[in-house]
């Protein structure tokens, strides 16, 4: 299912776990044994990637995501909510929400806003948000932050999986949504 690889750098030896054809880099040789071990073979999200991000379980008949943070598996049935790492906004409106669901803090922030915007071309979203008097750091307070998020590719929303290929979506969404 994978061979090793040891390469040297400066003298200190890295172990890596690669696809049979040793084109793909899986992880290191602990996370390739755990995949072996649950049955999941992994593969490429897209065909330009070099590191495997996801993956099929046969015996479970599950899709698995992963990133250097966390590993979930969809299966018929799987369902996708909001803020969910699954979770890829389906329309430019769903794209604001979505921010402001992130970004927002009613804990240290007094406001948080959201709107449509344009930046060297790009569309996306600009998110600002003031802090409060109550956050933690006191040189913040009653200052204006902000992040320009480009549109992503738009996803289904919220969706139940009725297909393993819409478990693969899922896999692949979370994926790129925990990396």
């Amino acid at each position: 299912m994978y061979h090793l690889r040891t390469d040297t750098f400066q003298g200190i030896s890295i172990t890596s776990a690669y696809t049979n054809d040793g084109d793909h880099y899986i992880g290191d040789q602990k996370f390739a044994e755990m995949l072996t071990q649950r049955g999941i073979v992994p593969e490429l999200n897209k065909p330009d990637h070099k590191v495997c991000s996801i993956g099929f379980c046969e015996k479970e008949q599950k899709w698995y995501g992963w990133s250097h943070r966390a590993m979930f598996g969809f299966g018929i049935g799987s369902e996708v909510k909001k803020d969910d790492c699954a979770y890829v906004p389906k329309d430019e409106a769903d794209c604001i929400d979505h921010q402001l669901r992130f970004w927002g803090n009613d804990e240290f922030h007094a406001s948080t806003s959201a709107v449509h915007h344009e930046r060297d071309g790009v569309r996306g979203v600009l998110v600002e948000w003031k802090y409060n008097d109550t956050v933690p750091n006191e040189d913040l307070r009653g200052n204006v932050s902000s992040i320009f998020q480009p549109y992503p590719e738009f996803g289904r929303g919220a969706w139940i999986a009725k297909t393993l290929d819409d478990a693969r979506q899922m896999a692949s969404d979370f994926a790129a949504g925990v990396s």
